[in-house]
């Protein structure tokens, strides 16, 4: 049965990775690796890992500090812009789905094409459905809506305008770093 360890094995590795073999190792080692199987693959494995290791680029040169500064700052600086920037956008939406409601009421208030067109459809509809549609007759619906229902208005005037201007209040202040 062949060996597969050799006593000589440690004391080869560490001469060839240290840049000793084959001219400064002792003569010993040297006609020990030549009669030796396994010392002999040592090393060729070795001194081929060696090669390869001297071959490898160094590592590459780090940036100045200075440098690496500066861009920590720059993205600091981008991450706080798009930070501020989100309670804007929400602020702008809510804003443009508000303009558009008041202009689709308006428009819907004072076009009189419109009105006859709503007007037509809701006489259409009560022929096939038997209901009353409360909305029918716009002028006294909204008559309604603001004496009898003022709640509902005031509500929405909060909904719509005031809590998006606290929530924006709210998400300003509570970023602010201590």
């Amino acid at each position: 049965m062949k060996p597969v360890e050799c006593p000589y094995e440690s004391d080869v590795m560490t001469a060839v990775s240290t840049k000793r073999w084959p001219n400064r190792a002792d003569a010993d080692l040297r006609d020990h690796v030549a009669g030796c199987e396994i010392c002999a693959d040592v090393v060729a494995v070795t001194m081929a890992f060696e090669e390869e290791l001297e071959a490898a680029p160094s590592a590459p040169p780090l940036p100045e500090s200075g440098l690496v500064w500066w861009r920590a700052q720059m993205r600091a600086r981008q991450e706080a812009a798009r930070l501020a920037v989100r309670p804007i956008t929400v602020t702008q939406a809510v804003a443009f789905a508000a303009a558009v409601g008041v202009l689709g009421a308006l428009f819907g208030a004072s076009a009189s094409w419109f009105q006859r067109g709503l007007h037509w459809l809701t006489g259409r509809a009560g022929s096939v459905v038997s209901v009353q549609i409360p909305w029918s007759d716009y002028q006294a619906w909204f008559a309604m809506l603001m004496t009898e229902h003022s709640w509902l208005v005031s509500t929405a005037v909060l909904a719509f305008v005031l809590f998006p201007v606290a929530i924006y209040l709210l998400v300003k202040f509570s970023e602010r770093p201590a």
